[in-house]
């Protein structure tokens, strides 16, 4: 699906808004800034910024306290860019709280969190935290081009260290397991560590992608989930919501069916993956946003630090359990044929190092790499990426249709893919619909409870009226291909 250029452009003048906002805190001394007072507070010691530092979602004040000789970060998301600034931020707090508290997982310590007030009206939500002196493992190991690919004259060793040290990292994430999918959130009691709870669905990258250069805010509602089956449905349905209310989704009508039947496929393939490396009752904390260029290493590459767990939440057991896309530094929707054989050779050592880290905390358990292998064997891994994702969908798709574990896949997908985006309705969306306010509280009740199953018996009624004349769908090399 396409980017909504318009949404882009009026998102970026918020931005640019916020911009100007902060810029009307400056001191004449650049770079400093009134925003130190706001670490100061927590301090209560006099600093000064020493260094701006703006990324992708997020604008930083880099903080120094002369008498400790000590450094810190204030971190404000960015209106226009950052989507839900406020349960983002808190969002990213508790996770790194989570993360400090139950893993060795290299992380800033984080100072304090709240919302900008007083003279500061209008900054919004912040981050108050440990400055963690570092190099990105971008500009280390990823070659200076539009590309960003692991630099081929990288030196072995230092792409084994880097490997060992991530699969550390995901093998502390399997460690802990959770009863529901959903945004994990702290709840504080005096004098006793925090309840972790799970009241919201996942707050992703995914949405915050679609919202910002689509103009379709999608999930805000979700969740949580007790199975995985419902939350790869509700995945699809986002997709789905995408398509229908971004006008610029596609191209033309070729783009947008395409767009549609790839949909209709990831619906078609949703409980068959809901099985695969998946435990109900057992899901793992997840990020978005973990990759090379949020990871910072000292002069000898070890991790002194990984940072942006905004986009952290407990998931799927498979999301975590299938190999990092990011290992060899390209997006995986730009990836060709070398490039595809390249990541399978580089997920073979990383399963190997992964291995040897799991004999060394316990020789029979090898439950984490043995369920990577299987995602690559089995599709899971391509399947994970297409559902997570709603811009790059169709281009990951192509990908899956040349795999021989979706080959294999023969699923009745009804009239559903052969159905026009003109419809513009879901069959979710049309029981949705049904006005109930006539009817009596009881009525209204069971109403309510019934008609989730409403799309499901209407599939299964298409299916008992169209028996001996439907067809299978196998998911081919050719987006429209039949047998």
């Amino acid at each position: 699906m396409r980017v909504n250029e318009h949404v882009v452009a009026e998102n970026d003048s918020v931005a640019q808004q916020w911009l100007a906002l902060v810029a009307s805190f400056d001191h004449l001394d650049a770079p400093r800034s009134r925003v130190e007072f706001i670490a100061a507070r927590y301090r209560k010691q006099p600093c000064r910024v020493v260094q701006r530092i703006q990324g992708a979602f997020n604008y930083c004040f880099r903080i120094r306290f002369d008498d400790a000789n000590d450094e810190w970060i204030i971190r404000f998301p960015i209106p226009g860019y950052a989507m839900d600034p406020c349960r983002k931020t808190q969002n990213e707090v508790d996770v790194m709280r989570f993360i400090q508290s139950n893993t060795t997982i290299p992380i800033p310590k984080v100072f304090g969190s709240g919302v900008a007030d007083g003279d500061f009206d209008g900054l919004g939500p912040y981050i108050v935290m440990e400055y963690v002196h570092g190099l990105s493992l971008d500009d280390l190991i990823l070659e200076n081009d539009e590309e960003w690919a692991l630099r081929k004259d990288c030196p072995a060793e230092t792409i084994e260290k880097v490997y060992r040290q991530i699969a550390c990292i995901y093998l502390q994430l399997f460690q802990h397991s959770f009863p529901k999918i959903g945004s994990l959130s702290a709840v504080d009691s005096d004098g006793v560590a925090p309840e972790w709870r799970l009241a919201l669905g996942p707050l992703t990258f995914k949405m915050n992608e679609v919202e910002r250069m689509g103009g379709v805010r999608i999930g805000a509602s979700d969740g949580p989930f007790d199975q995985t089956i419902d939350y790869f449905q509700t995945l699809v349905d986002q997709s789905l919501s995408h398509l229908l209310h971004n006008p610029h989704a596609g191209r033309d009508e070729q783009e947008i069916q395409a767009d549609r039947h790839s949909i209709d496929t990831l619906g078609s393939l949703a409980r068959h993956f809901s099985s695969k490396g998946n435990v109900e009752n057992q899901y793992r904390l997840f990020c978005d946003d973990l990759r090379f260029g949020n990871i910072l290493v000292d002069e000898s590459y070890q991790i002194v630090a990984v940072l942006d767990w905004e986009f952290c939440y407990v998931a799927p057991q498979s999301f975590l359990c299938s190999p990092p896309s990011w290992l060899i530094g390209t997006e995986p929707f730009e990836w060709k044929d070398d490039d595809v054989a390249y990541f399978t050779e580089k997920v073979g050592l990383f399963l190997s190092l992964l291995g040897e880290e799991e004999e060394k905390r316990d020789e029979n358990d090898h439950r984490l790499s043995h369920l990577m292998r299987d995602s690559m064997r089995d599709g899971t891994f391509w399947f994970n990426l297409a559902i997570r994702e709603s811009f790059p969908l169709s281009d990951i798709m192509s990908h899956c249709r040349n795999l021989e574990a979706f080959q294999n896949l023969t699923l009745y997908c009804g009239s559903s893919s052969d159905r026009k985006v003109t419809d513009k309705t879901p069959e979710r969306q049309k029981w949705r619909a049904v006005d109930n306010s006539s009817l009596s509280p009881f009525l209204s009740t069971m109403w309510k409870s019934f008609r989730s199953s409403l799309p499901t018996i209407d599939r299964i009624s298409e299916l008992l009226k169209s028996r001996g004349r439907s067809k299978d769908v196998h998911v081919g090399r050719n987006a429209d291909e039949r047998q």
